[in-house]
């Protein structure tokens, strides 16, 4: 878990970076801005669950319709992590089964 959390700063210092240039990007898009901040959403939830917190203290409960995370996603990274699956995702994909 270690390794999550130091990968998580570098990426959030490569996200801070990508911020800094939206400027001197025509209409504001950052390549790779996006895929960088919902990977960091992702597994900085899992990474928190896996300390023991709940989702309702990890995330504001007031997320915006359509901008729920991938519970998917989250299952899998926590697996990942802990090598068991969180108790409140289900997953039906083949590698869960």
């Amino acid at each position: 878990m270690e390794a999550m959390k130091a990968y998580l700063k570098t990426l959030a210092v490569k996200i801070t970076s990508l911020k800094a240039t939206r400027k001197q990007c025509r209409n504001g898009f950052v390549p790779d801005l996006s895929t960088a901040q919902s990977e960091f959403r992702h597994k900085h939830i899992a990474l928190c669950l896996a300390w023991g917190k709940t989702y309702s203290e990890i995330e504001n409960t007031t997320v915006r319709l359509g901008n729920e995370p991938s519970l998917s996603k989250v299952g899998h990274i926590y697996k990942e992590l802990t090598g068991t699956m969180h108790p409140n995702f289900i997953c039906d994909c083949e590698a869960c089964m």
